[in-house]
């Protein structure tokens, strides 16, 4: 269960200056603390600390800086889950901290909703469905003819802006920060309220954050640096685990070991779970001959060519065109399967449809449950039980399929989110499925997110916590922030995680401020949403999905169309020389490649017949498309797993050796 800490009750109520004690703030800021503070008195000594003004912040050492701005960032989190409103002082400020801790894509989401709720204030036209209200629940503009409540609203939004701006410029969003600079130059120029701002305060926003613990790469708003850059519309951001996540397991623990060998011992007898050594990624491009530890699937016995070692069905896809004949809930296509088993949602105004009656069962008991009107009720059971007499059976069936976290109390999402906003809910189901798209990826990255949404509310769990999220390995690159609080010294960290104004920021607004009006717990700010759905989780999650999700093309354009994650083929590591095969679209099923279907191997072996894998060996996958040369392979896995592929092909082609950089 996504449980409250003594910090969500104890922080809310302080103010700037006030003693706190240190034992109420979560582990990781007492960790921190005690880490910034290398005086062994007053480690000792010290039992209660103040929340320093950031504008107080200059003066302190990086380490006291970083603790104090994470400190800031739950304070100011917890009093907005507090109230549970979109208060848009107070998530504008949250936004100033994140982008003084060098979180460039969270402190953009906060200032983008900012910035539309203020448009939502001065426009005459629809903007969001989003409300904006005062910490006391009451409406934050009463009257848009009252000049001075009005022109409040306007220096929040050249501030937001501003903040927006800079954020999206840092990330590469060259495109859309330009866009959204030519409005704030006009804004500037033609607004009167802007003269209201005091001239320090427009310093401040326009130019470097004195709180930044970036000295040197502060990125100031102005018309030359608008010019001196191109108009790329996609960025990157950090991949991490956050300092604040409560939520990511220890992959290499044997307890989660043993809970993935269970799950995959129901879909696979030759297969098992261990961890191996891999070569670290590049990310930078300096030489190393580091290793990372992380999961593998390996052989449990001798396998021959040809012969599948795993089939795996996940509901955890996702379907860009709407129309289309194909499973909702795992992507076959519908085309050649008896009329007599295609089954159909029974929901009001719903018209998804399953190729089996198992996928409508796991659809309604784990993303989908049907909207159904009080006097169709008894119709829809009728309709919905051709299967009725086996019924029993099939719940058993997904009982004993359950997988790896089935005997374990779910990590639960917080309140109660009744009836089912997903089902037939037109509005939400075309928010990034645009007809004529020229980002059909992203658009698939983006509906993965809303699917685990779907998953998250129907099944009442934490999304992170999901069986088919919790042991995924984005590929996250250490914490930056922590190493600085033990050495006092910063390094930037770098951003490999794709990032898009459209898709992460604008899709995803909207698309809460439409599922809010039938599921009030998913109000963005709201303390539900914060604790289960705020910016930084979906970050984690489009970081996992980077690394694992695999597309299916269409026959009809050529476009990407379905992707999907299935958690236990995510396990397998990539190479670029990968021993086995798989099919596409519905049931993932595992083969070993046959002699033909090897797409390289080491001279050593080239006069060495294949006779498939021995037991105790690697099962080796690929993520990319391995038919391409070894320049364009290793730009296309930079994004998917965040740095230069080192498999054993890669080194060879490239004329490295082991730990050598290229």
């Amino acid at each position: 269960m996504s449980k409250a800490s003594a910090s969500d009750y104890a922080l809310p109520n302080i103010e700037l200056g006030q003693e706190i004690n240190v034992s109420v703030l979560p582990d990781h800021l007492q960790e921190l603390y005690f880490a910034s503070n290398t005086s062994e008195d007053l480690k000792e000594k010290a039992s209660s600390i103040q929340i320093i003004p950031l504008d107080k912040l200059e003066e302190e050492s990086s380490a006291i800086r970083i603790f104090q701005l994470l400190l800031h960032r739950e304070w100011l989190t917890a009093r907005l889950g507090q109230h549970g409103k979109c208060h848009p002082p107070l998530i504008l400020q949250r936004a100033l901290v994140y982008e003084a801790l060098d979180y460039d894509d969270l402190a953009a989401f906060d200032a983008f909703v900012v910035y539309t709720l203020c448009q939502k204030a001065i426009s005459d036209e629809f903007v969001t469905d989003l409300e904006a209200h005062n910490l006391d629940g009451s409406p934050w503009v009463v009257c848009s003819d009252d000049d001075q409540e009005m022109d409040t609203v306007q220096q929040l939004r050249v501030r937001s802006l501003t903040v927006l701006i800079r954020c999206l410029y840092r990330l590469g969003a060259v495109k859309d920060a330009r866009s959204l600079h030519t409005e704030l130059v006009q804004e500037q120029r033609l607004s009167e309220s802007l003269s209201s701002i005091p001239v320090e305060q427009q310093k401040h926003d326009l130019g470097q954050c004195k709180i930044s613990i970036r000295n040197d790469q502060a990125v100031g708003v102005d018309e030359q640096a608008s010019e001196s850059v191109n108009s790329s519309r996609f960025g990157k951001s950090r991949r991490e685990i956050y300092p604040w996540s409560r939520h990511e397991p220890d992959r290499n623990s044997s307890e989660s070991i043993h809970e993935i060998n269970e799950s995959l011992s129901r879909v696979s007898g030759d297969l098992e779970a261990k961890i191996t050594a891999l070569p670290a990624f590049d990310t930078f491009g300096a030489e190393t001959e580091e290793l990372s530890y992380q999961l593998g699937l390996f052989a449990k016995t001798d396998l021959q060519p040809g012969t599948q070692v795993l089939a795996e069905k996940s509901i955890l896809t996702a379907i860009r065109p709407l129309e289309d004949a194909i499973c909702d809930a795992c992507g076959q296509e519908l085309e050649g399967i008896p009329f007599e088993d295609i089954r159909q949602c029974v929901g009001s105004d719903c018209d998804i449809t399953f190729c089996s009656e198992d996928c409508r069962a796991r659809a309604v008991s784990e993303y989908h449950q049907p909207a159904i009107d009080d006097d169709e009720e008894d119709q829809s059971d009728e309709d919905a039980t051709s299967y009725s007499e086996d019924e029993s059976t099939t719940n058993r069936d997904l009982k004993s399929r359950d997988s790896i976290d089935e005997d374990q109390t779910p990590d639960s999402i917080e309140g109660d989110f009744k009836g089912a906003p997903i089902c037939g809910n037109h509005d939400l189901s075309t928010i990034g499925r645009p007809t004529n798209t020229d980002t059909p990826e992203w658009d698939l990255y983006f509906l993965l997110l809303t699917r685990t949404i779907a998953m998250s509310i129907t099944q009442q769990r934490h999304p992170l916590q999901l069986k088919e999220i919790k042991y995924l390995w984005g590929d996250f690159n250490p914490c930056s922030l922590l190493s600085t609080c033990h050495d006092n010294s910063y390094e930037p960290p770098p951003r490999t995680l794709p990032f898009s104004f459209l898709h992460n920021l604008q899709y995803v607004l909207d698309y809460f401020s439409t599922l809010s009006l039938s599921c009030a717990n998913a109000t963005p700010y709201s303390a539900h949403w914060l604790q289960n759905f705020d910016f930084w989780i979906l970050q984690v999650l489009f970081s996992k999905f980077r690394g694992v999700a695999n597309a299916t093309q269409s026959t009809f354009d050529g476009k990407p169309e379905i992707a999907s994650v299935h958690p236990l083929w995510c396990l397998a590591n990539h190479s670029c020389a990968p021993n086995v095969t798989w099919t596409p679209k519905g049931v993932r099923e595992f083969f070993v490649r046959t002699a033909e279907e090897r797409e390289w191997q080491p001279e050593s072996a080239s006069q060495e017949a294949w006779t498939g894998i021995k037991a105790g060996e690697e099962i080796l996958s690929h993520y990319t498309d391995i038919e391409l040369p070894l320049q364009d392979r290793r730009d296309r896995l930079r994004e998917v797993l965040g740095g230069i592929c080192r498999c054993e092909r890669c080194i060879a082609e490239s004329g490295l050796r082991p730990g050598q950089s290229p």
